[in-house]
């Protein structure tokens, strides 16, 4: 009964039989088929306690496995879009320089040629004032010689 209690194991009647005056080989086979009953009951339930776990175990792996897929192919998709993206900026910097170039060139060009407007306007001015004076001299003019021509040569002219 020591060695049953020691191992943990249950003690049946056949263990008590031992113990008392009936000495037979009896007891003692009734209870080895005890603990050899029990033992394949717990094997039996360790196996599929295994067989559970071992399922769920292959059930998770799965999963991981199909996540793991598709963790794959979204990061190469975002690879390929930063790709893309890196892309875009490094043409739209391209596009900017090249826009800021034009614009000076542009600001540049309308600073030349508002100095060409302002010089023409002036020069304008001045041709202007010096028709204006021309056409003054030339009516000054007129109006001389038609004084002093006769009164009938005067309307020659007009």
């Amino acid at each position: 009964m020591l060695l049953a209690s020691n191992l943990g194991l249950k003690t049946s009647k056949a263990m008590t039989s031992i113990s008392g005056e009936d000495s037979s080989y009896e007891g003692v086979v009734d209870m080895l088929e005890d603990l050899q009953a029990e033992f394949r009951k717990s094997d039996k339930t360790a196996d599929m306690d295994e067989a559970k776990a071992d399922t769920a175990y292959k059930m998770a792996q799965q999963t991981m496995k199909q996540n793991l897929a598709a963790k794959k192919k979204q990061l190469n998709t975002m690879k390929q879009e930063l790709g893309a993206r890196v892309k875009a900026i490094g043409t739209a910097k391209s596009d900017l320089v090249t826009t800021q170039e034009t614009l000076e060139d542009d600001k540049k060009y309308v600073k030349e040629t508002e100095v060409l407007c302002k010089e023409k306007a002036a020069t304008f001015e001045q041709r202007k004032a010096m028709r204006e004076e021309e056409l003054e001299a030339i009516t000054k003019a007129t109006d001389i010689l038609k004084d002093t021509l006769a009164p009938g040569k005067a309307m020659l002219y007009e």
